[in-house]
């Protein structure tokens, strides 16, 4: 199915030698946990560059259920595609320019956090960028900070774990203030690309965060699947995490 590693650094949120695959999210959002399928189809067909479909989609609680969340990307590119749809909406919505740096429907989590590659790709940071370190991973020698500049005003600053290959923090600026941050708080399996079990997200001028756990294994998923109906996507995959 392809393997996960592409460019400077692993995808995010892969999962090892799985090219399509999917793994359920759990989170408490006041008093409403939610649930969360996350699906993810990579290939890296011939010469071509990389290219990768990614859902997230809301199980529960049931008035949010059916909120989808999908991003199509090629490695490389300087933008990614992403649509929205919520249940109350006739058809979904394509977010573009700038509110690609925005929230999902009723998170913190960013879209840029859901993506495989940042977009625009990275480059090494410079005196000039003036990032200020807040994460653990910041601390360790054996880490790689790039950053992400949009012509829009935003920046996306990512942090990679040297030893682990993978992104680990990451912090969408915005006209030189903090406006989210993203943190990985406990890694995976190496089979898995350590492929992060809790994630938090939060807010630097409130201080408000939410923690995010992974509560199954990746499983390998049919790619089409990933183009389906929200019904077949969330049926298919749900026995496959069961079986």
């Amino acid at each position: 199915m392809g393997d996960s590693t592409v460019g400077w650094a692993r995808t995010n949120l892969g999962a090892g030698p799985l090219g399509s695959y999917a793994f359920l999210v759990e989170a408490s959002l006041g008093h409403r946990p939610m649930t969360y399928l996350f699906a993810r189809s990579t290939t890296t067909g011939g010469a071509g560059a990389a290219r990768a479909v990614t859902v997230l989609l809301v199980l529960g609680p049931a008035a949010l259920a059916g909120t989808r969340v999908t991003t199509t990307e090629v490695h490389g590119a300087e933008s990614a595609e992403v649509t929205t749809y919520l249940p109350t909406m006739r058809a979904p919505k394509v977010i573009t320019a700038a509110h690609v740096y925005e929230c999902l429907p009723l998170t913190d989590v960013g879209y840029v956090d859901l993506m495989a590659w940042p977009h625009p790709p990275t480059r090494d940071l410079t005196p000039d960028d003036g990032v200020t370190p807040w994460s653990r991973w910041h601390d360790l020698p054996a880490s790689t900070t790039r950053v992400s500049k949009a012509a829009h005003g935003y920046e996306v600053v990512e942090t990679v774990s040297d030893v682990h290959g993978i992104p680990v923090a990451r912090s969408t600026v915005h006209k030189g203030e903090e406006t989210r941050r993203w943190e990985a708080l406990e890694l995976g399996a190496a089979e898995w690309d350590h492929l992060p079990v809790r994630i938090r997200v939060s807010r630097p001028r409130t201080g408000h965060w939410t923690a995010f756990e992974r509560t199954t294994e990746p499983r390998p998923v049919p790619p089409e699947l990933l183009t389906a109906d929200s019904d077949t996507l969330r049926e298919a995959v749900m026995c496959v995490l069961k079986g």
